[in-house]
């Protein structure tokens, strides 16, 4: 059983989407507000008992694309965030529009235990690789 939680927002911020694969941790909603521009957003987040990961693939040429959050797990009192990425396949058939995939969850903060302080968010692709590491503040 995943120990987070897949959300749904929609994100107008075009700003954001455009730019090349990038992941974020949120930890209030000032973050959050700031980055998107989102107000009046649904359904709420509970940035004192939540963070948000973002996880944006960046812009796509045509459909088939696509990225998730798949778990998240506590290492040596860091998160460890496992991303799978998906490319269409040579001979798919795809829309034929460019698309902006993205997946949020929110994670427990209580994961990470009580302690105050920062923490390192690794994200790390279906191979093993390393696609990014955030130093988050914790509260």
């Amino acid at each position: 059983m995943p120990n987070f939680r897949r959300i749904a927002l929609s994100v107008t911020n075009h700003m954001q989407l455009e730019k090349p694969m990038q992941f974020r941790v949120f930890s209030n909603e000032q973050q959050f507000m700031r980055t998107y521009g989102l107000e009046g957003y649904t359904p709420r987040v509970d940035f004192d008992r939540y963070f948000l990961i973002a996880a944006h693939q960046g812009p796509c040429p045509t459909g088939g694309y696509g990225i998730a959050i798949e778990k998240v797990e506590k290492r040596c009192g860091d998160l460890v965030v496992q991303i799978r990425l998906r490319e269409p396949k040579p001979d798919e058939a795809v829309t034929l529009i460019g698309t902006h995939p993205l997946d949020m969850v929110l994670v427990p903060k209580g994961l990470i235990g009580k302690q105050a302080g920062r923490r390192v968010f690794s994200f790390i692709d279906q191979r093993g690789n390393c696609l990014a590491r955030k130093l988050v503040s914790t509260h």
